[in-house]
């Protein structure tokens, strides 16, 4: 099983997208709120929209989500001071991102 993250980076919030063996539609869809901490930027709300239902998680199990990938894709275009916290966020827990063109059309699918 491969698992990629794309990840959409707005001025605050960011969106991931997990999608399991490169299918076309994610698993869900998920909500990250950062916080700047003592420790630089962490994650301080979760929440996943899946199947028309809303819920909240621990901030923690979006870590272990990024580390259980193989891939965590950055769509450019988005907020760059959020996405300068985003990639320091990902170097706290030694987690590589790369930087992708995705249409907006795909987004929005």
């Amino acid at each position: 099983m491969t698992l990629t993250i794309l990840v959409q980076i707005h001025k605050n919030k960011i969106i991931i997208f997990p999608i399991k063996d490169n299918k076309q539609k994610p698993i869900f869809e998920g909500i990250l709120t950062i916080g700047i901490t003592n420790k630089g930027p962490r994650p301080s709300k979760f929440k996943i929209k899946k199947s028309g239902t809303d819920g909240y998680l621990q901030p923690k199990e979006a870590i272990n989500l990024f580390r259980r990938s193989n891939r965590i894709m950055i769509a450019q275009g988005g907020d760059k001071e959020m996405e300068k916290q985003f990639k320091e966020f990902l170097k706290a827990y030694q987690l590589k991102s790369e930087s992708v063109y995705v249409c907006r059309y795909c987004l929005l699918d």
